[in-house]
């Protein structure tokens, strides 16, 4: 009898099934995109100089490695980084579209009978409205000259793009 209530739940033979490797796919978008909107707010809340709306992406525009490596050098970043690296910001977004079902809790949930499915339908709502709050920080820090603010003001909205998205991506269903 208890064979035949566990059996939707149980790993045979050590194998991975289908619906594992989804979980951990979405996983690791999950955590991708929130390490790749990290990177991108951090270069923007470290930009140095002033905002000429000349200076956009050319073709000696840096590199993503050239860029973490220059913050990690002196502190701070050049706009023509945050510019050149918005494909970052970008896929950090889809990644968080495509990964809005996931939580930490599923995997525990496909393999125990006995995990509740308590407080998912909130946790999502605040996955879409995160996605939602990333989304407008990504259309209007993308280009400084297009919002009209200061260098201060630019890194403190960076500052609390950070903020929000590790506070958020800590509260668990």
């Amino acid at each position: 009898m208890e064979r035949t209530k566990q059996a939707g739940h149980l790993q045979r033979d050590g194998k991975w099934r289908w619906r594992d490797l989804v979980v951990v796919v979405g996983g690791m978008a999950s955590w991708a995109s929130l390490c790749c909107q990290l990177a991108w707010n951090a270069m923007g809340a470290s930009v140095s100089g002033s905002f000429d709306a000349h200076t956009g992406v050319d073709a000696g525009a840096p590199s993503l490695s050239e860029c973490v490596l220059t913050l990690q050098r002196h502190r701070k970043s050049d706009l023509r980084c945050l510019r050149s690296n918005v494909p970052l910001a970008e896929i950090s977004l889809l990644l968080a579209a495509s990964s809005v079902w996931w939580n930490n809790k599923l995997y525990a949930k496909l393999h125990s009978p006995t995990t509740r499915a308590v407080g998912w339908a909130d946790h999502f709502k605040l996955q879409i409205i995160s996605l939602m709050v990333r989304t407008g920080s990504w259309y209007w820090l993308r280009d400084p000259a297009q919002l009209g603010l200061s260098l201060p003001a630019f890194k403190a909205a960076h500052l609390f793009s950070i903020v929000f998205a590790l506070t958020v991506s800590n509260i668990r269903p």
